[in-house]
């Protein structure tokens, strides 16, 4: 008997390169590359010559301490704050990756460079964290190929971009991947309850590093259980996301802080009366999950809702200054001489004479933003693009009322962006991909920009506007070149505008008085009395803290001087160059910014 062997031809295999270059992470490193180097070359300063922001700095200032051999639960800086040292309300895990990854390169290139190339490599990683997860969740809800107009976008997107640029370190960049990833993956619970446990996860580590999302995540949360009242779909992945928030933040907090400060709340930072928040709101939406809306809607409202009163009543009893938000326990005169003028805290529409071109990309993204969940819910109103068009809104009315949630605005906006594109599949001889490389033309960033210059250049918008009495601190005092004649000098306390302290610390061998830190309010009211105020009673509050030098940022010849009031101690140092008590130093460099005076004849200054 004959056999007959069939042979079946095998598939085509795919190169390694080729899977490799459909392969949406690797999609997403190109991009992380390109603009990681894009904003390497357009940098005006080398990071070699600048920290970055205050908070960049800072975050150098605690890593170098911690790799020194600070205490882990002891994120305290004696460099900061004169005789009240700086107790940081952010978390250690970022000093913790920074200072691992210091620790990698060191053998390699060295400490300076080590230094360097982390300060580089970790806001990309972080990106890079970001973009696979939208890009996954692009993936999950339209395709594969619908992931290029995720990453054409943000590749775009200068205001979705600049807390990811080379040198920020601090733990904006982390937090709004967090949050952003998060609230993403949240709008999909509706078809995939499990998703919630990855979501929640995400939101509490966000909220377990800083507080600064906890609007958006709050509202948010609140907003989705509200739609799940209309919606069951969602009860099931909203009560698994919050538990495991409550878990990440109470397994964050474990880590973090010691047993003999359990009890010790900050109203700034993870501390017992959030948890008891976060628990009484995972033990409502678990008993929405389970409440049967047939019984009676009022009732089974105000069973969910018991728990979470309970909680908030805890959270007030534990320390009632919190419920005035996270800046409670902050000295109002802090508040009003500082941080109402700090940046981040202002409106977005409040920084049009600052920065029109940020106020008008901001506002395109999230009026595109809007425009595509619209879209999307008229078409389609699953729970799924009903919960989109809630946290597009919600994150863009909030990211119009605080600069600093803008960022977090934008990314939402562009990924509701490219699944609303994604859909878009021409008409006659316009084919689908012609379609969506219009709309994404058309709709991101850099057009938007392009086609508002000449509107800018026929607007006298006028001068920049102050953002309050202490001049506004320039680059140019912050360099590493600017601060090396006062590097030179022999140790002492130095008296400074607080946008220079966390520089001045990481830069030179002084102490300063204060920074630009709501928990230093004290020494931020110090400085603030002393350097703006009369001149004649400076010696004695200068004799007292111990200062030795005073160091001041001149201001440009196009920019004003400092006050117009005579009588101030800034006013009199800048004008005619010293006082009987304060003596200018012949190494002052007023071309580079930094003038500095010593302090004549007090013991106390010597002191370290």
């Amino acid at each position: 008997m004959s056999t007959i062997t069939a042979t079946r031809a095998d598939p085509p295999r795919r190169t390694i390169l080729a899977a490799v270059f459909t392969t949406p992470w690797v999609w997403c490193l190109a991009v992380v590359c390109f603009v990681t180097a894009r904003a390497l070359v357009n940098m005006k300063v080398g990071l070699h010559e600048t920290l970055g922001d205050t908070d960049d700095a800072t975050r150098l200032l605690l890593v170098r301490e911690y790799l020194a051999g600070a205490g882990w639960f002891e994120p305290t800086s004696l460099r900061l704050g004169a005789d009240t040292p700086f107790q940081s309300h952010w978390s250690r895990l970022i000093d913790w990756a920074l200072a691992m990854l210091i620790r990698v390169f060191t053998p390699l290139v060295g400490v300076a460079q080590a230094e360097l190339v982390t300060r580089v490599i970790w806001p990309a990683l972080i990106l890079l964290a970001l973009l696979v997860v939208l890009a996954v969740e692009v993936r999950q809800r339209v395709g594969r190929s619908a992931i290029w107009i995720l990453l054409a976008f943000s590749a775009m997107s200068s205001t979705g971009l600049f807390q990811f640029s080379p040198g920020r370190i601090d733990h904006h960049n982390v937090m709004i991947f967090g949050a952003v990833a998060g609230l993403v993956i949240l709008t999909r619970v509706g078809y995939s309850p499990g998703a919630g446990w990855t979501a929640g996860a995400f939101l509490g580590l966000s909220l377990a590093v800083g507080y600064e999302p906890l609007a958006l995540v709050v509202l948010a949360m609140a907003a989705l259980a509200f739609l799940g009242l209309l919606r069951p779909e969602l009860r099931a992945g909203l009560a698994s996301a919050t538990l495991a928030m409550a878990v990440t933040m109470t397994g964050v907090f474990l880590l973090t802080v010691p047993p003999s400060r359990y009890l010790a709340i900050h109203c700034d930072a993870l501390a017992l009366n959030m948890l008891v928040l976060v628990w009484g709101a995972a033990l409502g939406l678990l008993i929405l999950q389970r409440a049967d809306l047939g019984s009676g809607l009022v009732r089974t409202v105000l069973a969910a809702a018991a728990p979470v009163a309970a909680a908030s009543v805890v959270f007030g009893f534990l320390e009632p200054a919190c419920l005035r938000g996270p800046f409670g326990q902050v000295d109002p005169e802090v508040i009003k001489v500082w941080l109402v003028n700090v940046q981040e805290g202002r409106p977005l529409f409040d920084l049009w004479s600052d920065k029109p071109t940020l106020v008008i990309a901001s506002c395109a993204t999230l009026s595109a933003g809007l425009w595509a969940a619209v879209a999307l819910v008229r078409r389609d109103r699953g729970s799924e693009n009903a919960a989109l068009a809630l946290l597009m809104l919600l994150s863009a009315v909030l990211g119009v009322w605080q600069f600093k949630l803008t960022t977090y605005a934008v990314w939402i906006a562009a990924f509701i962006l490219t699944l609303w594109i994604a859909t878009w599949r021409g008409s006659g001889a316009m084919t689908p991909l012609m379609a969506q490389l219009g709309g994404v033309t058309l709709l991101n960033q850099t057009t938007a920009l392009i086609l508002a210059m000449p509107l800018l250049a026929l607007l006298d918008l006028g001068p920049a506007r102050s953002t309050g009495e202490e001049p506004r601190q320039t680059d140019r005092c912050r360099n590493v070149s600017s601060l090396s004649v006062l590097a030179s000098l022999p140790p002492g306390l130095v008296m400074a505008p607080v946008d220079l302290g966390p520089s001045i610390a990481v830069l030179t061998p002084h102490n300063v008085v204060a920074g630009p830190y709501h928990r230093l309010d004290a020494a931020i009211l110090a400085t603030y009395r002393t350097l703006w105020g009369a001149a004649d009673e400076a010696e004695q509050r200068l004799a007292q803290m111990g200062v030795r030098y005073v160091v001041l940022c001149a201001p440009t010849t196009a920019g004003a001087a400092a006050s117009s009031k005579a009588g101030l101690l800034v006013t009199e140092l800048l004008n005619t160059g010293g006082t009987p008590f304060l003596k200018e130093l012949d190494i002052s460099r007023p071309s580079s910014g930094i003038r500095i005076w010593q302090l004549v004849g007090n013991p106390l200054a010597h002191r370290f």
